[in-house]
C-alpha cells in the first residue's frame, strides 16, 4: 500500500501494485516492482515458518481478539496488535522448532479492572463453571454491568469455543459449555470488557481442562447399528466364498456324470441328437465321412401356376390344405413351376 504524505500532488511512497514510488537525492520517481533472482535464504524460509505458525494460532480466535486488542495502539489493533504481542512475549524461538506457550499469551489488553479470586471447574456435563467475587460497587474505574469474556481454545486441534457477552460483574460466575469444542486439552482464558465495548482488561490465563466426548443415546444406537451391519455383511461375504468354494468342488467331477444319471434312470437322447453328436465328433477326430452319411436337408418345391385352394400349400408329394376335413392327394408327383416357368428351391431344415 503507497502512502501519499504530501497530499494527492505529492509523491507516492510505498507499493502500488506491481509500481514502487521512491526518492533518490530529492528526486521523486515510481518504478516497476523488481523480480527476485535470488532462493531465499535459510534465515528467511525460517522467518516464513515462524510467520505462519503465528498466524495459525490466532486465526481460530480472530473474533475474540478483535474485541480482546481493540485500540491496543493508534494503528494497531484485532489481529495484528496479538500477532505483536505474540511476538514479543509468548513465542519461544527455535529455528524450526519454535514453539508458542499459552500461558504466556495474552487475548485481551487493556486498563479495565478486573475481578478478584477467579476459578474455573469442569462439572461431569462438560460444563465449564467460571466464579469470582461479585462486586457491586460501582465507580470510575468499572462497573457491575460489566461482562465477562471467557475463552476457551483447544491449540492442538485448533479449535475454539467462546463467549464475549458473558455474565455481569455482579453475577459473580458464568458457564461455558465444552461440547461445543472438540475433545482434548483445553486452555482457557478470561477478561472483562465494559457494556459500550469502550474498554477491556488484561486476560487472565486459568490453565487447562481435559474434556472427553460422551455418546449420546442417539449416537450410541447409531454406532450399534453400523457395527451390526458391518457384522452381517461380513457374515455374507463369508457365506458367498463358502459357496463358491462348494461349487468350484462340484466341477472337478466327471463331465460324463449327467449321462451316467440318465443311463442309471433309463433315459437316452434323442436318436437324431444322437447321430448330429457322433457326425460332429467324426468330422472333429478327422473320420472320413460317406455321402450317403451325411444328412441332406429336404427341399420344397412351389407350383405358383396350379390352382392350389388358399389356406393350402404343396410339398414335391403331397398337397396340405388348412381346413381338418380335407384330405392330402398323392398323384401330384412333378415338381411344381411359377408363372415364368422358373423354379424356386426353399431350403429348410426338417421338421423335428
Amino acid at each position: 500500500m503507497g502512502r501519499l504524505k504530501y497530499g494527492i500532488n505529492g509523491p507516492i511512497v510505498g507499493k502500488v501494485g506491481t509500481v514502487v514510488g521512491s526518492s533518490w537525492r530529492g528526486i521523486d520517481y515510481v518504478k516497476s516492482l523488481p523480480k527476485r533472482k535470488k532462493p531465499p535464504t535459510e534465515n528467511e524460509k525460517i522467518n516464513r515458518f515462524i510467520f505462519a505458525k503465528t498466524q495459525n494460532w490466532l486465526q481460530p480466535i480472530a473474533g475474540f481478539l478483535k474485541v480482546g486488542f481493540k485500540d491496543y495502539t493508534p494503528t494497531n489493533q484485532g489481529v495484528n496488535a496479538a500477532k505483536s504481542y505474540l511476538y514479543k512475549n509468548a513465542l519461544i524461538k527455535d529455528g524450526y522448532d519454535s514453539v508458542i506457550d499459552p500461558s504466556k499469551m495474552m487475548v485481551s489488553y487493556g486498563d479495565l479492572p478486573l475481578v478478584e479470586n477467579l476459578q474455573m471447574e469442569l462439572n461431569s456435563e462438560n460444563e465449564l463453571l467460571v466464579t469470582w467475587n461479585a462486586d457491586e460497587i460501582r465507580s470510575e474505574e468499572k462497573e457491575p454491568d460489566d461482562q465477562v469474556m471467557i475463552l476457551a481454545y483447544n491449540v492442538d486441534k485448533k479449535d475454539a469455543y467462546f463467549t464475549i457477552s458473558g455474565q455481569f460483574r455482579k453475577t459473580g460466575s458464568d458457564k461455558l459449555d465444552l461440547k461445543l469444542v472438540l475433545d482434548g486439552t483445553i486452555h482457557v482464558y478470561v477478561a472483562f470488557v465494559s457494556v459500550d465495548r469502550s474498554r477491556q482488561s488484561n486476560s487472565v490465563y486459568l490453565g487447562t481442562v481435559f474434556t472427553e466426548k460422551k455418546q449420546t443415546g442417539n449416537i450410541a444406537i447409531k454406532e450399534k447399528e453400523e457395527k451390526a451391519t458391518e457384522e452381517k455383511q461380513e457374515a455374507s461375504d463369508n457365506q458367498e466364498i463358502s459357496d463358491n468354494k462348494t461349487a468350484s468342488e462340484n466341477k472337478q467331477e466327471p463331465e460324463n456324470e449327467s449321462a451316467a444319471e440318465e443311463k442309471r434312470s433309463g433315459t437316452e437322447p434323442p436318436v437324431a441328437e444322437t447321430a448330429k453328436t457322433d457326425q460332429h465328433t467324426q468330422e472333429l477326430s478327422g473320420e472320413q465321412i460317406l455321402p450317403e452319411q451325411r444328412k441332406k436337408p429336404r427341399a420344397f418345391f412351389i407350383n405358383a401356376s396350379k390352382n392350389i385352394p388358399e389356406n393350402s400349400f404343396q410339398t414335391k408329394n403331397n398337397t396340405f390344405k388348412d381346413q381338418d376335413n380335407e384330405n392330402f392327394n398323392d398323384s401330384d408327383k412333378q415338381p411344381l413351376s411359377t408363372p415364368n416357368n422358373e423354379q424356386r428351391e426353399l431350403k429348410r431344415d426338417p421338421p423335428e
